[in-house]
């Protein structure tokens, strides 16, 4: 979606990829064209966050639905905002970082699509922008990019997790390379990037093992409590209930109850299955 064209010329074009067939085609032009916007799918849905022209940069916020095949636009950021780190999580849109008025900046805001507004969160530690970025284990992972230090602009590998369960901020381990614009995956992956000076693309891609658990609610599992408080050495019961109205025909159906935690110890996904007879 959007980005530089040929001669630096801003583009709105959004291009959608059909995993099953292999292929590439345009989809709706975004209603206006940025550079170093953030992309975050939610609900079925892609968020375009901010970006600039070769003029200005903005705050305006645009969400697609692939079902209707139309564009909307959604209550604004809170300032002009490019190359933001944002991920979805538990149903709301994170972003932290990115830059303002050409300037690095570590404020944070989540943006509930179900009263269509945004909430401060905890600053990062260091304002961190067109860094590589992921939302996996329940966390917001920003890793890399450019930071300020007094009045220069420094490529650092250095990065943070954001849980919003904590309203908080943890470092991350350095990336052994300081880059920008990379890709990020949950993984977590860093696929390809840039180093210092234009252009010079880098076509490696490295991971950071351990945050590899991605939200994605199936309609016939459930379970009762969503969250819960665990004292060393007690337990709990959680109720998992399978609903077969809400699958498509019979068959066996798989997915995973995964448990987004606070705790330095592994815990390790619960696999369910719902065999539904004709």
């Amino acid at each position: 979606m959007g980005g530089w064209g040929p001669d630096e010329a801003v583009s709105n074009t959004l291009q959608v990829c059909d995993a099953v067939k292999g292929t590439w085609s345009k989809g709706p032009a975004v209603p206006e064209g940025h550079y170093g916007a953030s992309g975050v799918a939610l609900g079925g849905r892609l968020y375009v966050i901010g970006g600039c022209t070769n003029t200005d940069c903005t705050d305006s916020v645009y969400v697609f639905d692939p079902g209707t095949g139309t564009w909307s636009k959604t209550a604004p950021y809170p300032t002009t905002i490019s190359w933001a780190s944002c991920g979805a999580i538990s149903g709301k849109v994170y972003c932290a970082g990115g830059t303002h008025d050409y300037v690095e900046t570590g404020h944070g805001y989540v943006y509930s699509p179900a009263s269509d507004s945004r909430q401060a969160i905890a600053d990062m530690p260091t304002g961190l922008s067109a860094a590589v970025h992921a939302a996996a284990d329940g966390r917001l992972l920003v890793s890399g990019g450019f930071k300020r230090v007094q009045e220069n602009r420094v490529l650092t590998g250095e990065g943070y997790a954001y849980t919003p369960d904590t309203d908080t901020w943890s470092r991350l381990p350095d990336a052994p390379s300081p880059v920008y614009l990379g890709g990020g995956a949950p993984g977590t992956y860093r696929v390809g990037s840039s180093q210092p000076r234009l252009p010079t693309p880098v076509a490696s891609a490295i991971l950071l093992p351990g945050y590899d658990r991605t939200e994605s609610d199936v309609s016939w599992l459930s379970e009762t409590p969503h969250r819960l408080v665990l004292r060393p050495g007690r337990s709990a019961t959680v109720t998992v209930t399978l609903d077969a109205n809400g699958v498509s025909g019979p068959g066996v159906w798989t997915a995973s109850l995964t448990f987004v935690h606070d705790t330095p110890y592994p815990v390790k996904a619960l696999p369910v299955s719902l065999h539904v007879r004709s």
